[in-house]
């Protein structure tokens, strides 16, 4: 769904198959000393001291390390001067989203997103730590108490997902969830002025099935889209 995202990923997966490798690899060597007795059962001590204790652990971190410093750059962007801001406020335990490019919007539980178009989301608590996860569009950060936190998403195509509250809160951090609405930027004006003039729903409790699921149609229609799947290809 989201670039953010997408990196998390492939770091995540690509350090769990590289240990995964390194695991068998210490696993059948110890093997072969044990079996088949030979050189490697009676190595010089410099030489494992070497090989197992420099040349492998530094062959393997730093390019570790460098891709990782890249995709946290990538993972905490910076927004440009074309960027939607919206101010996200969690309490225990819900959440409360305001829009400044439209004075007067304000959303309980439902955030609305414009796809295609770089977000940065302020965030503070009005009580204790909380921490915001939408996990299909980025990394979590916390909504700290006199502090305001930014972080910058882009979600890739229209869809509706869900975010959480990551940090536990109290008693109520398991239902400390909000739906992310995700819209065409045209779509995404249009709920955003809804939310003024009332004709879009402004809480979670107002949002039915039914506006689900013409939601998740509407944003697997747009995902089957010739420009979509142009995009895709590319």
């Amino acid at each position: 769904m989201g670039a953010v995202a997408a990196d998390i990923s492939a770091i995540t997966w690509t350090l769990i198959g590289l240990f995964g490798a390194i695991w068998i690899a210490m696993v059948v060597l110890f093997l072969v000393v044990a079996l088949r007795p030979g050189p490697l059962a009676r190595p010089r001590t410099s030489t494992w001291a070497i090989w197992g204790g420099v040349v492998l652990p530094l062959g393997v971190s730093i390019p570790l390390f460098v891709w990782g410093a890249v995709v946290a750059h990538r993972v905490w962007p910076e927004g440009g001067p074309d960027v939607t801001r919206i101010e996200v406020l969690a309490y225990q335990w819900g959440w409360e989203f305001t829009y400044p490019d439209f004075p007067g919007a304000v959303s309980e539980d439902v955030l609305y997103l414009p796809a295609r178009t770089d977000v940065e989301l302020s965030m503070r608590s009005r009580d204790v730590i909380h921490s915001v996860w939408i996990p299909r569009l980025a990394g979590k950060l916390d909504a700290l108490p006199g502090y305001v936190g930014t972080l910058t998403l882009r979600a890739d195509a229209p869809a509706v997902i869900e975010g959480q509250c990551a940090e536990f809160c109290g008693l109520g951090h398991t239902e400390m969830r909000f739906i992310v609405d995700i819209r065409t930027p045209e779509d995404h004006a249009s709920a955003v002025q809804g939310l003024i003039d009332g004709t879009t729903p402004a809480t979670i409790a107002e949002v039915s099935d039914e506006t689900l699921i013409a939601a998740q149609g509407a944003a697997i229609a747009a995902t089957r889209a010739p420009a979509a799947i142009e995009g895709l290809a590319r």
